[in-house]
């Protein structure tokens, strides 16, 4: 996937009104290096599936931006975590308003430090094959910390 293609992937989830480029040119001026790649983090609400955050990938850079209408919101960390935690989880809901009541729950969590952790959610109606790879290929295992 591009650049490109990951926009367009996340602006159809974006609420109305809010335009993906404006999302990431604050964050993007801020760690002056371009993004490379952007992976959403998505969860249920009431209305449905949701998008939370974006992840920005930039070299060795890593910017969480918070979908949070008229706020400007981004945390960055450097891409080297001592562990990461993969949680998949199949979910019913009895929920009308949403399309199906069988969902992958699906959360990696990254633990930086004794003190920060990164965790990126995803939802989905059918097991998360492409976006589990790019969490693969975003946060390659050669990049824990060796004690």
């Amino acid at each position: 996937m591009t650049l490109e293609s990951d926009k367009l992937e996340i602006s159809k989830l974006l609420p109305f009104g809010v335009n993906i480029d404006d999302l990431l040119r604050e964050p993007v001026s801020f760690i002056g290096k371009e993004i490379e790649a952007l992976i959403p983090s998505l969860t249920i609400s009431a209305g449905g599936v949701a998008l939370e955050s974006i992840f920005g990938f930039a070299g060795d850079l890593i910017v969480e931006i918070r979908v949070i209408p008229q706020q400007t919101n981004f945390d960055i960390v450097r891409n080297n975590f001592k562990n990461l935690r993969v949680n998949l989880e199949k979910m019913k809901l009895p929920n009308k308003a949403i399309s199906s009541e069988l969902y992958y729950n699906t959360s990696v969590e990254i633990l930086h430090d004794t003190a920060f952790k990164t965790t990126i959610n995803y939802v989905s109606e059918d097991f998360p094959k492409l976006w589990l790879e790019k969490i693969k290929e975003k946060f390659p295992l050669n990049n824990i910390i060796k004690f």
